[in-house]
């Protein structure tokens, strides 16, 4: 059993937050032990499946004094600004050779911070800079693995890298909503155009609702898929969904408009009078050697392109990225 006391600043709350993926204050201590559920409350002590395995996790309240019989490793965390009076008095009083004390220096992964922990690297503290993206890693990174764990960790990692390898991402891509005749139609259609002279940038508007509204679900299912292996597994408690899904989205939105520039030959804009209704409208896009000739034909080419290939590309990039990285774990 690793038994593991978290100290300093409130970031050791927020810490303890996303383990659970619930609020839970800071009133009362409280010790997080590993469970079949997904949240289990008795007094103090909170039983989840997001605690992994072979781990006890005790937080205690401001100003309360701590029974640390049994506990060996402790994680003293602080934010800006670093390296508080408390931290020291703390680091000194828990001392000794036979436990292991981390300084986890949070916020943004900075110059500043990068220099303090440069600083107490060389003072002889163990030292891990961490975003509050990457907090989940704490306990994994200082961990030394049981021979169990990591067996099963490496069963684990082999059977997704496995399906990231061998997953059709083609055919995964067909059965998204964005990519449904309807999306496509209402895409170019005048409704969806009216009122707005830059199409191609109009196009773009419409095509990112329905991508990010609709299809995108489906896309985010084929990522989560891959990388989830239930809620009792190692692995689905290394991987942090909510952070890195919220990237994913951010990295897929950014290459879509990247992407879907503008060409040349359509960075004009329609008339008032070219867009009085429909049938006008579908008459100057129609138009042969017209300014707008083939856009409708060129942009839902270039956007099933970018479906198919791009958002499959990202997909399959970031799930072996985060299958490299448990590996990592594990040497």
């Amino acid at each position: 059993m690793k038994r593991w006391v978290l100290l300093g600043d409130e970031s050791r709350w927020i810490f303890a937050e996303r383990m659970l993926q619930t609020s839970i204050g800071t009133s009362k201590t409280l010790l997080m032990k590993h469970g079949n559920t997904r949240l289990s409350w008795e007094g103090e002590v909170v039983s989840s499946f997001n605690v992994p395995p072979g781990f006890e996790v005790l937080v205690p309240a401001y100003g309360e004094n701590m029974d640390i019989d049994g506990f060996d490793n402790f994680a003293i965390f602080e934010s800006m600004p670093y390296w508080k009076e408390a931290t020291e008095v703390t680091v000194r009083l828990l001392d000794h050779k036979d436990r292991q004390v981390i300084i986890v220096l949070t916020d943004s992964l900075d110059e500043s911070i990068k220099l303090r922990q440069k600083q107490l690297l060389e003072r002889g503290f163990e030292v891990m800079a961490a975003g509050l993206d990457g907090l989940i890693l704490v306990l994994h990174q200082h961990r030394r693995l049981s021979a169990e764990i990591k067996r099963q960790m490496k069963m684990e990692i082999a059977d997704i890298k496995k399906r990231a390898e061998e997953l059709d991402y083609s055919r995964s891509a067909d059965g998204m909503k964005c990519l449904s005749d309807e999306a496509k139609e209402e895409i170019t259609a005048f409704n969806s155009v009216k009122g707005r002279p830059h199409l191609w940038k109009s196009y773009n508007e419409t095509a990112v609702r329905f991508l990010f509204l609709e299809g995108l679900t489906d896309a985010l299912g084929v990522y989560k898929n891959i990388l989830y292996r239930g809620q009792k597994s190692i692995t689905s408690f290394i991987w942090d969904e909510q952070s890195n899904v919220a990237a994913l989205k951010e990295k897929i939105k950014a290459r879509f408009f990247e992407y879907m520039r503008t060409p040349k030959k359509y960075q004009v804009f329609m008339s008032t009078d070219e867009q009085r209704n429909e049938r006008i409208y579908q008459a100057v896009i129609e138009k042969p050697g017209g300014r707008f000739y083939g856009i409708k034909t060129v942009y839902l080419k270039r956007y099933e392109e970018f479906i198919r290939k791009e958002l499959m590309d990202i997909i399959k990039d970031e799930a072996m990225r985060q299958i490299r990285q448990m590996e990592g774990l594990m040497k």
